[in-house]
């Protein structure tokens, strides 16, 4: 995976991978010691797009996730209704990974993340919320 993180012109730039599917064979694929921001999302046939559920960051992403307090309840609840999937960038800097979860949650707003960070707005590029462009 290559790591395109870099507050550039102001803009915090991510080179995003997936979305895949929100199961352990998909996480576990992922390399081990991989950081950096993840956004869990949710297909519903009622949109075309994907809709942001939870925005998180770790320098493990692959433990983190595969651990997740909301795996278990998130999957097996949205198993009912919608299919649950997840994106990830890596970034190193944990300043940065930091910065850009707070960006991601401020432009999303995911349901999954109650509070509303306090951080200066950046601009920052979005995973895709589509499962076309696959």
């Amino acid at each position: 995976m290559i790591e395109f993180a870099d507050a550039c012109c102001g803009k915090l730039r991510l080179s995003w991978q997936g979305p895949w599917p929100f199961c352990a064979a998909d996480i576990r694929a992922l390399p081990t010691h991989l950081p950096g921001v993840y956004v869990l999302s949710a297909f519903t046939p009622m949109r075309r797009l994907l809709v942001p559920v939870c925005v998180g960051h770790s320098a493990q992403l692959r433990r983190q996730l595969l651990e997740h307090p909301v795996r278990r309840s998130f999957a097996k609840y949205l198993r009912g209704e919608f299919s649950p999937y997840f994106s990830v960038a890596m970034v190193s800097d944990p300043l940065l990974r930091v910065a850009a979860k707070a960006a991601l949650i401020r432009c999303l707003r995911p349901p999954g993340n109650d509070l509303l960070p306090d951080a200066p707005r950046i601009p920052i590029d979005l995973p895709s919320l589509s499962l076309v462009e696959h």
